[in-house]
């Protein structure tokens, strides 16, 4: 079974974007490290450079509440070009038919002041402060604390 992370790598590498995996494995933590702390990939798609969290739908929001609590990713966000998108997999379809992957996206926007944007799939969902609750917002189950042991 492919890892949310190979899925959401096969999925850029199909659409022609170039993509790399950049968390790393710490054998001494033993602990997966994202790159600033919340970035599993980078895709290069024309003069954009999109850092990805990829992870289940059910998590989704316990991975977008550790990236707006990460001060790296403000910098990341500040330079010019830089985007960062959470993309949540999971097995939906019709009762008794066959099930598909299905990727939801969030893409993590500053806006002026002290607030940020999510947009999901495309549609604004909600607009809250950078150290605001996704899972309240985006209408989401509560998601157990998240570990953020894994600081780059």
């Amino acid at each position: 079974m492919a890892s949310p992370t190979q899925r959401s790598l096969a999925k850029w590498r199909e659409a022609g974007a170039i993509a790399q995996v950049v968390e790393r494995w710490n054998p001494h933590a033993k602990v997966r490290q994202d790159l600033f702390g919340c970035i599993d990939i980078i895709v290069i798609e024309g003069y954009m450079t999109i850092g990805v969290q990829a992870t289940t739908t059910a998590n989704s929001a316990a991975r977008i509440d550790k990236a707006l609590a990460e001060p790296r990713l403000r910098h990341w966000l500040a330079a010019t070009g830089n985007r960062f998108v959470v993309e949540g997999w999971a097995k939906r379809g019709v009762r008794g038919a066959r099930k598909l992957w299905v990727c939801r996206t969030t893409e993590i926007t500053p806006m002026h002041g002290n607030n940020v944007r999510l947009t999901v799939n495309g549609n604004l969902e909600a607009v809250l402060p950078w150290t605001g609750k996704a899972a309240v917002a985006l209408g989401l189950p509560e998601a157990k604390a998240v570990a953020t042991t894994d600081r780059s």
